[in-house]
């Protein structure tokens, strides 16, 4: 259904249909999120429709689901959206998981994610909640070669 609707350019009501079915904890094992996967082969929606389930679970504060989903979505080939990764990283800066916030963003780049000035802010919140302002500085000088 979700699907669908995002094929028919429904998003709102995707998105919402998305939000319900997320509460449930089956959703994020991968078998359930292969399944879902498999049923649509139009990989645009299957990156609209991941993307949001990643958003739903950061801001739910359910980080290793969202997380899950990311990973299913690199192993699929699925390029997520900049925003749900921005989201999912600022999740894991507020958990105080910084060293997973550095293990996303290099997949994020890896998967061809652009990082925007949002991500970068993210980046710069992570290294002040770790004390590592060192990091950042070669983090930055490393991006812009």
């Amino acid at each position: 259904m979700v699907h669908i609707l995002t094929k028919n350019r429904h998003f709102k009501i995707a998105q919402k249909l998305l939000g319900k079915i997320a509460h449930k904890d089956f959703l994020s094992s991968p078998s359930v999120l292969n399944a879902l996967v498999s049923t649509h082969c139009d990989p645009d929606v299957n990156s609209h429709v991941l993307s949001w389930l990643v958003i739903s679970y950061a801001n739910l504060r359910m980080t290793q689901d969202a997380i899950q989903v990311f990973e299913q979505m690199r192993v699929h080939g699925f390029k997520p959206h900049l925003h749900a990764c921005t989201v999912l990283l600022n999740s894991l800066v507020k958990e105080r998981s910084t060293h997973m916030v550095w293990k996303l963003y290099k997949k994020m780049i890896r998967l061809g994610v652009v990082a925007n000035i949002h991500v970068y802010n993210v980046l710069v919140h992570a290294c002040c909640k770790s004390g590592d302002g060192e990091l950042w500085c070669q983090s930055c000088t490393k991006s812009s070669k």
